[in-house]
């Protein structure tokens, strides 16, 4: 499990279906970025409004949890996604239902936690 205060059973159904999500989209768990994407889409499940300041937000809690940069917390992101995106784009393109390039950070986050938050709520 990701490294959260998960206080209540909704929250860890929540931190399930994102852990599952990320991997069914070829995401490795042995990637940093694996574990900052999760923390990223769970904290936008639960407070959709994080979405829209990512860096300002988002990456600075994590970046402050794990005691690392800022900036390390979107790279390991972006590298995630491009690796696992350059082994096989079918499971990202799927998820957004139409053709798309290399998902951008906010975008798979978006999607993801959209996704994740019409099973819950």
């Amino acid at each position: 499990y990701i490294k959260m205060t998960v206080s209540t059973p909704l929250e860890r159904k929540i931190e399930d279906m994102t852990i599952d999500t990320i991997l069914s989209l070829g995401i490795s768990r042995a990637l940093k970025g694996y574990l900052y994407l999760a923390e990223s889409i769970v904290m936008c499940v639960v407070k959709p409004d994080k979405l829209y300041c990512l860096s300002k937000d988002v990456y600075p809690e994590i970046a402050q949890k794990y005691g690392v940069d800022m900036s390390c917390v979107e790279r390991s992101i972006r590298h995630a996604i491009t690796k696992a995106y350059s082994e096989d784009p079918t499971p990202m393109r799927s998820m957004f239902r139409r053709p798309i390039q290399r998902p951008k950070c906010q975008e798979l986050i978006a999607e993801c936690a959209d996704t994740i938050r019409r099973v819950f709520y």
